[in-house]
C-alpha cells in the first residue's frame, strides 16, 4: 500500500476475490475507515466480514451476464453503478479473482484514460495464463496508459505452486505525488511538487 494516512476522506474500498480470509479488509477499516465492499459469487458460506465491510455475491467481469458457473458478474463500472458510487474515486481496488483480471480490468483501464473513472490504487494478483496472447501484453500496457504507475511486485510463493502468481501493485500519479509530497515536501502542494503530467 502507498500512503494510506494521505487517503482524502470518504474513501472506497473495493475488493474482488475474498474466500472468507477478511484479514485486508480489517487492516484497511482500522487504519483508514474507508467504505469497504467485497465481491465474491463463489463463496458457499456465509460471509464473516460483515463487521468490517458490505458483502455482494457478485464477481468482477468485462460485462453484466451469469458466468457458466451460474455466478452473477459484473464490470467494475456496473458494481460502482448498483452502488452509487458513479462519479466517486475508487481509492483502493484489490483483485483476486483466479484468472478474470485478464479480461475484466481492460475495459477499466480504458475507462481510466479516458477519465471516465479514478482508482487510486490497484492492487492485483495476475495468474499465469495457460498461453500467453497479445491481450496478456495489453494489459500492462493499458494499465500505463491509464495512468497507474508499478510500485511493487511479489512473487506468490505460498500459492499458485509457487511461481504461477505474481502480486502488482500500481498507483495513480496524482495519489502517488500526494504521498510523495507529504513524506518528502511536506510544507508544499502537490502541485508544486509534480508539474503537470508527470
Amino acid at each position: 500500500m502507498c500512503g494510506l494516512d494521505t487517503l482524502t476522506q470518504p474513501c472506497v474500498m473495493y475488493n474482488i476475490g475474498s474466500n472468507n480470509d477478511i484479514s485486508f479488509e480489517k487492516a484497511i477499516h482500522a487504519h483508514t475507515g474507508c467504505e469497504i465492499h467485497t465481491f465474491d459469487p463463489t463463496l458457499t458460506r456465509p460471509y464473516i466480514g460483515l463487521e468490517y465491510s458490505a458483502f455482494h455475491k457478485i464477481g468482477l467481469g468485462d460485462r453484466q451476464h451469469v458466468s457458466s458457473q451460474g455466478w452473477q458478474m459484473m464490470s467494475l463500472a456496473d458494481m460502482m453503478r448498483n452502488l452509487s458510487h458513479v462519479g466517486r474515486r475508487i481509492d483502493i481496488l484489490k483483485v483476486d479473482c483466479e484468472h478474470c483480471e485478464w479480461d475484466s480490468l481492460l475495459p477499466v483501464f480504458s475507462e481510466m484514460e479516458k477519465g471516465r473513472l479514478s482508482v487510486g490504487q490497484l492492487l492485483v494478483e495476475v495468474h499465469a495464463p495457460r498461453v500467453w496472447t497479445s491481450n496478456h501484453t495489453a494489459f500492462f500496457e493499458k494499465a500505463a496508459k491509464a495512468g497507474l504507475r508499478m510500485f511493487s511486485k511479489e512473487r506468490n510463493q505460498w500459492g499458485c505452486a509457487g511461481w504461477k502468481c505474481v502480486e502488482f501493485s500500481y498507483v495513480d500519479r496524482q495519489h502517488a505525488c500526494r504521498a510523495f509530497t507529504s513524506t518528502h515536501c511536506p510544507a508544499a502542494s502537490p502541485a508544486q511538487v509534480c508539474p503537470e503530467g508527470w
